[in-house]
């Protein structure tokens, strides 16, 4: 089981999205480019900077709540594909 919700903003604010499996291209939910915090339910999940799984970021995160995606390695506003391990 994996369960991740990706905010807009830092703190957990703005539009939010909640993903339960890995998303190749975060285009299609107008997310590419836009995510500045999350939290993980379940699961550990991999971040890329580009779709289709490329450019990995070399992190894997697992459940807990991340305010600020670059003080986790992610490049604020660039996360463009993500999956659980």
């Amino acid at each position: 089981m994996a369960k991740i919700t990706l905010y807009q903003d830092y703190d957990f604010s703005g539009n939010s999205l909640t993903l339960e499996e890995a998303v190749s291209d975060l285009s299609k939910y107008n997310f590419n480019d836009h995510v500045s915090s999350l939290i993980i339910e379940e699961g550990e999940w991999n971040f890329y900077r580009d779709v289709d799984f490329a450019e990995d970021y070399g992190i894997t995160l697992g459940p807990g709540e991340y305010p600020c995606v670059d003080e986790m390695g992610i490049d604020n506003d660039d996360l463009s594909s993500l999956q659980p391990t």
